[in-house]
């Protein structure tokens, strides 16, 4: 029993989430009708443990490690994008402008029993070159 529950152990540590968004995607192209917010995921750092996101309390979608997601903002101003793990909530403020396009590095933390979630702004140049080597996410939303 003791080996049985080792080996299901040992698979739930190694097994590995997928990336889903539930917002329309968008890609790199340049647009003046909204803003892009990418969040990336690029540390393999708790393979098991799905990471939400939210934008003003709306959930956007699952960020698995080595995947990234990314959506449009039709409004300018404050929005604000949640990261939530099992174990915390963080928070990034970004006062969004038409044409611009933002990208927030996902960070899974040691946490006491699972990882934890941080948010920080990346470089769009070190981005850019992140999302060419990750997985692109699986997409299932419904228009409203």
């Amino acid at each position: 029993m003791k080996f049985f529950s080792a080996i299901l152990f040992g698979l739930f540590l190694t097994s590995c989430v997928t990336t889903t968004q539930y917002s329309k995607m968008t890609d790199l192209s340049s647009d003046d009708e909204s803003a892009k917010i990418f969040v990336i995921r690029k540390s393999i750092l708790a393979t098991a443990i799905p990471m939400k996101i939210y934008q003003d309390g709306e959930l956007v979608g699952r960020l698995g490690p080595k995947g990234y997601i990314a959506w449009e903002v039709e409004k300018e101003g404050p929005i604000f994008i949640t990261s939530s793990s099992p174990e915390n909530k963080d928070h990034f403020k970004i006062d969004v402008q038409k044409g611009k396009t933002y990208y927030l590095k996902q960070k899974a933390k040691p946490g006491y029993f699972v990882a934890r979630s941080g948010l920080e702004l990346m470089e769009p140049e070190k981005a850019r070159k992140a999302i060419n080597k990750l997985k692109e996410p699986k997409v299932n939303y419904t228009t409203r």
